[in-house]
């Protein structure tokens, strides 16, 4: 009955995640989101309210995070479903636009699946004391309660994407994780570590991470623009 009620309100059931107590600690622990929306944090909700569109994929319609954790544990635990497979992604931080449902900027992130065969666009919108436990369409996320207490931790440290503009995404990423001192003060050699198998990982799919070009892009379109 009540998988039923959610499905109906919000597109489909939602998913556990870290108890609401824990998650607005990591919200704006120095009080910085704040400062820059201008006003305290936003409600806790699943939708922005008067979003449009859909939801993860349009400006007009972000998913509430609670800050900068927030937004790397979400991406973090956002896996592409292929058959019996299940892929984590890979991300970074394009940039940051303002939008007329909310207020606070909405921050652009360009994920691409761990198998190359999907990239993706969404918008998130940081200013909230806890994550939505929504999901965009086609997606799903890890419910934390099967998570162990390491891959939380690595999920906190975004350790497979960043909250900034990532050069030569996602070869980029090998770079941010190698330099990570807080995978550093986990354990000294981590990093490197984990750089490695990413780097073999990305070499299993080598040819295969070029980018698409979007569908409504054409060459013949290009050249009448020239």
């Amino acid at each position: 009955m009540f998988d039923s009620l959610r499905t109906l309100l919000f597109g489909g059931p939602l998913v556990d995640d870290e108890s609401p107590a824990l998650q607005a600690k990591d919200a704006d622990p120095m009080g910085i989101m704040t400062l820059l929306a201008g006003e305290p944090l936003g409600p806790a909700c699943e939708k922005v309210k008067g979003g449009y569109g859909e939801f993860g994929f349009s400006l007009t319609n972000p998913i509430p995070v609670n800050g900068i954790i927030g937004a790397k544990v979400y991406l973090s635990r956002l896996v592409t479903s292929n058959g019996s497979q299940v892929r984590p992604f890979l991300f970074h931080r394009l940039g940051s636009f303002m939008s007329p449902v909310v207020k606070g900027a909405i921050d652009q992130y360009e994920l691409v699946s761990s198998d190359a065969s999907r990239w993706l666009t969404l918008y998130l919108h940081q200013y909230h004391p806890r994550r939505s436990r929504h999901v965009p369409g086609g997606l799903h996320l890890l419910p934390w309660c099967r998570m162990a207490e390491l891959e939380r931790v690595y999920a906190k440290l975004g350790l497979f994407g960043s909250n900034q503009l990532v050069p030569d995404f996602p070869f980029g990423i090998l770079k941010l994780i190698e330099s990570n001192q807080a995978l550093t003060s986990v354990s000294p050699g981590l990093p490197t570590a984990i750089a490695r198998q990413i780097r073999q990982h990305l070499l299993e799919y080598h040819g295969q991470w070029g980018k698409p070009e979007p569908d409504w892009f054409s060459k013949e379109e290009a050249l009448k623009k020239l």
